[in-house]
């Protein structure tokens, strides 16, 4: 582990669907802040209570439509469901955008402050309403290989999914989408398979950063961190995401920041993680930084934020 003087020192945030109950209140669908009626919305049936285990819950529908439907393969009910479902959220975020208001908290997306905003999300709606409505280019970290022929080449990190937005001043921030987003239906992620297959991607993402650690002074000038990257060197602020043990992918880069900043010497180079402090009981203590005291009322560890932020 080496330690980097030219780190920036600004934040990276993780929303989960919890940032749009903040803020929309009670106003919004339950699509955008649910994953039991999101899956309701694509046929879960409603009589069978879900398992809370949303990955699962959607193997299990992808299974029973597979069933009733003898002449699609599981693949193409699974590709009919996400495109279902990122035309369920794009209405929904019409009405979100159109719907944006006085209170919205655009401003903890302060670039002098925050660098990167990681969205569990499949809706683009901060992106939307801090760009203008203005379409963004789609981008993805890289990784080079050799090939048999000892070519070099690069490879796609799906994973890697972003956007950044350039704000006044020529200053920007990035939005990234490591579970995909509805501008294309087959990146978003939640069945086991892809999750599986994303896990694969973090540990890629993970070998990529312990090389160019490795190599800061020889490293390529076209090398572009990745969020795993972003959350190793810098300061991360959970909001709105439970972090539950669904979340295998952001577990997976926390663990590894935890443990490459396990050893004494290396301790004062680890920078927090804070969360605020509902839906956390499943969580052991050491993992996450205070937002706010533990005792405050939600109201006031958002307040701890905005002030953290502004």
């Amino acid at each position: 582990m080496k330690s980097k003087s030219n780190q920036d020192q600004r934040y990276v945030i993780i929303i989960g669907s919890g940032f749009h109950k903040q803020a929309y209140g009670e106003t919004l669908s339950n699509n955008l802040t649910s994953w039991d009626c999101l899956l309701e919305s694509i046929g879960y049936n409603s009589k069978n209570k879900t398992t809370g285990n949303y990955i699962l819950d959607f193997e299990l529908l992808i299974t029973m439509k597979t069933q009733m439907q003898s002449d699609k393969k599981a693949n193409e009910i699974e590709n009919k469901l996400l495109r279902k479902i990122a035309h369920n959220i794009t209405k929904e975020q019409k009405i979100a955008v159109s719907k944006k208001k006085e209170g919205y908290p655009l401003e903890i997306f302060n670039p002098r402050k925050v660098s990167d905003v990681i969205s569990l999300n499949f809706d683009l709606v901060p992106e939307i309403l801090l760009n203008n409505s203005k379409s963004l280019r789609v981008k993805y970290c890289h990784q080079n290989f050799t090939s048999k022929s000892e070519k070099e080449t690069k490879r796609r990190i799906d994973n890697t999914r972003h956007r950044t937005i350039n704000l006044i001043n020529g200053e920007t921030i990035t939005f990234w989408h490591p579970h995909g987003d509805i501008a294309h239906a087959n990146s978003l992620q939640l069945g086991i398979r892809k999750y599986g297959i994303s896990i694969a991607q973090v540990e890629l993402l993970r070998k990529r950063y312990k090389q160019n650690e490795a190599h800061t002074k020889t490293r390529k000038a076209d090398y572009v961190e990745s969020w795993f990257d972003k959350i190793m060197n810098q300061p991360v602020i959970i909001v709105g995401a439970s972090m539950s043990h669904n979340e295998w992918d952001l577990w997976f880069a926390l663990v590894n920041k935890m443990r490459n900043y396990a050893k004494k010497q290396h301790k004062h180079h680890s920078k927090p993680v804070y969360k605020m402090n509902f839906d956390s009981a499943n969580i052991p203590n050491g993992v996450f930084t205070e937002l706010a005291p533990i005792s405050s009322l939600h109201q006031e560890q958002w307040q701890a934020l905005i002030k953290m932020l502004t």
